[in-house]
């Protein structure tokens, strides 16, 4: 559902509407709407109009309808739906609220809907007053409004649940909730005493527990960029601007959707501006990415730096807070995540490391329940048993991972195995070995292990082999202590969990690279390097990892390809992809057509590159008058294709084609 969140009192075009959008799979279902509650005292509150078929501009097999709202007496303001009937299947109800622009009370947070979690507690929904003319105060000379709060159009929430003692705090003008429950779900009113008259506010709450009724024991997939997870599928609703299984996929700024398929405007605007989109529950109403507020209108050309989202309040998370693309979170400029963030396969933001893990994701927190700060893996609490803090910061990486002895007869010596992790300071150690009350102390100096402080850098790629150089360690600019013997490489694939190692290289090499072949083609994988000093043991830990895809295969070669003469004298050529054989996870991204005139021994020229969904192209310009020409379609995927098998000769002849 799309609409002007706020203009329920204008009486000129656009005059208050909504506009409810279905999907191609649900296109031909039957759309009805309705007002559920009543709102304000006073008036008649009509129900609005039946929903009307839009034409203009649908994509196939798509619907839009638009329901009108009565604008006189303030009957536009208040709570609407859009509901969806197909093949006598459950309804599908989508909620929206329309409030008056000079409204005395707004939500502090700028929403028309809060999603909440069963169990939550200390929920706060918030309103603000911006306008105090003629608003009762709770006793002459107070500082606090005499604010009352209602439900459903109806009940006094003072009045739930047995008096609120259970459950819920009213406190003029905030509501709080101490534990969240399944009949806590509705829409909100907030007015002054006396004053329910279409200029307070709205908010509904939606309600939802972990997926899979009737047990809600379901743990939903990533629902990344603001997606929220469906309690009743456990698929992800994605955001306006964003589309796809995880909401990874950004849609472009006049584009929304299921699947992107709608445009807000096709007057050439580039961002969905002034609107506010209503999706299913439990995700509830916001504008499209970029925008915020009530009016949908607020944020500038970029959100503040460090921030991104629809309401710029998602955190960017790049290194050295550099910002981010307003609409994505991709960092600009190509940087890497900050300490405690990764970017998933396939994704195109930073997200925060899995609980347990912090810095590159790849390191363990040993902190209890894993409480650790995820980026710099210092515990929130204590150390977990054989763990201990070794910094001036609780990172808990110092410690026993396990101990065991080799079983001799009586009176043999033996030896004792105790295996440490991130001995890796100059400093002062007490090994001690005891049994019973006797007990054998010895002391010994270790060294600091080399860490290259960089990830290494991509030199270049095949579809089978990629080749990596990195920075010469030295003991002025990285940790650890010399001298250096070697540098260790590694690779894996980056869903996979063991590392592979590749070749040693010794640190007088020409250059310092590595080409890890017989890779599988089309695949992410991560490379790292270690360094090695002198001694048993001296090889440090990985440097910052490196993501590299292998390129595609050959790209698809077009076939059929034709032209042909146009009403207007243009020349039209046309190809075909033969079907399923595209195997790029990149898909086709353009099409370069060629022209060669024909008996000559030059290559052929570039005439225009097109995008990847398209099977024609016009030209109209870039041709000689009398010449014969036959035209070639290359495609390319993450690498330019071979180019196809020549059309027919076409002579071009002022202003028209013969063949």
């Amino acid at each position: 559902m799309s609409f002007k969140p706020q203009n329920s009192e204008s009486t000129v075009a656009p005059l208050p509407h909504y506009e409810c959008y279905l999907g191609a799979e649900d296109g031909d279902a039957v759309v009805s709407s309705s007002r559920p509650y009543r709102t304000r005292n006073g008036g008649s509150e009509p129900q609005p109009s039946s929903p009307v078929y839009l034409t203009d501009n649908l994509p196939a097999n798509t619907a839009a309808y638009s329901v009108s709202l009565d604008t006189a007496n303030d009957d536009a303001f208040g709570v609407f739906t859009c509901s969806a009937l197909k093949d006598a299947r459950q309804n599908t109800t989508v909620f929206t609220i329309f409030l008056r622009s000079n409204g005395y009370i707004v939500p502090s947070d700028g929403r028309l809907t809060k999603t909440v979690n069963v169990g939550d507690i200390d929920v706060i929904t918030d309103m603000t007053v911006v306008d105090d003319t003629d608003i009762p105060t709770v006793s002459p000379g107070s500082l606090e409004f005499d604010i009352r709060w209602r439900i459903n159009g109806s009940d006094n929430v003072d009045r739930i649940g047995g008096g609120g003692t259970d459950y819920v705090g009213v406190d003029f003008n905030q509501l709080s909730f101490r534990g969240i429950r399944v009949d806590d779900e509705g829409v909100y009113e907030a007015h002054g005493i006396f004053r329910r008259n279409a200029r307070h506010v709205l908010q509904r709450l939606i309600v939802r527990c972990k997926w899979g009724p009737p047990g809600c024991n379901g743990i939903c997939d990533n629902c990344y960029n603001g997606g929220v997870c469906d309690d009743e599928t456990g698929r992800c609703i994605c955001p306006p601007g964003f589309m796809g299984t995880n909401c990874l996929t950004a849609c472009g700024g006049n584009k929304f959707g299921y699947s992107c398929e709608f445009q807000c405007d096709y007057e050439g605007n580039t961002d969905c501006i002034g609107r506010q989109f209503c999706l299913l529950d439990p995700y509830g109403c916001t504008c499209n990415t970029g925008y915020k507020d009530l009016d949908c209108m607020e944020v500038p050309d970029t959100c503040p730096r460090g921030y991104f989202g629809s309401d710029c309040t998602e955190k960017c998370l790049c290194r050295n807070n550099v910002a981010c693309n307003k609409d994505t979170g991709a960092c600009n400029n190509g940087v890497q995540c900050a300490p405690g963030a990764i970017k998933p396969t396939g994704g195109v933001k930073c997200q925060e490391c899995a609980d347990g893990f912090y810095g590159d994701c790849n390191e363990e927190c040993h902190c209890e329940s894993d409480a650790c700060d995820k980026a710099t893996g210092e515990c929130v609490g204590c150390c977990k048993p054989q763990w201990l803090n070794t910094t001036d910061r609780n990172t808990c990486q110092t410690g026993l991972e396990g101990s065991g002895f080799l079983k001799v007869n009586p009176g043999q010596s033996t030896s004792v195995r105790c295996d440490t992790s991130r001995f890796v300071m100059t400093n002062l150690y007490r090994t001690e070995l005891s049994r019973e009350r006797d007990s054998l102390v010895d002391s010994g100096i270790i060294r600091e292990l080399p860490v290259l402080n960089d990830p290494p850098t991509f030199h270049r790629r095949t579809n089978d082999s990629v080749t990596i150089r990195w920075r010469a360690w030295d003991d002025e600019n990285n940790v650890g202590d010399p001298p250096l013997l070697s540098y260790v490489t590694y690779y894996k694939e980056v869903a996979a969990d063991m590392w592979m190692r590749g070749s040693d290289v010794s640190p007088d090499a020409p250059t310092l690279e590595f080409t890890a072949s017989d890779l599988k083609m089309d695949v992410n994988y991560t490379f790292s390097v270690s360094a090695v000093r002198d001694g048993d043991g001296g090889e440090g830990p990985r440097s910052p990892p490196l993501t590299v895809k292998t390129l595609c295969g050959d790209a698809v070669v077009p076939i059929n390809v034709q032209a042909r003469l146009t009403d207007d004298n243009k020349v039209q050529v046309s190809w075909q992809i033969t079907p399923g054989s595209i195997n790029c996870s990149t898909g086709i991204t353009s099409f370069t057509v060629y022209a060669h005139i024909e008996g000559s021994s030059d290559e052929p020229i570039i005439i225009a590159s097109v995008g990847g969904e398209m099977t024609s192209y016009i030209i109209s310009e870039g041709l000689e008058d009398g010449v014969s020409y036959t035209f070639l379609v290359s495609s390319t995927t993450d690498q330019e294709g071979a180019q196809s098998l020549r059309s027919e000769v076409v002579l071009y002849t002022s202003g028209k084609l013969e063949r």
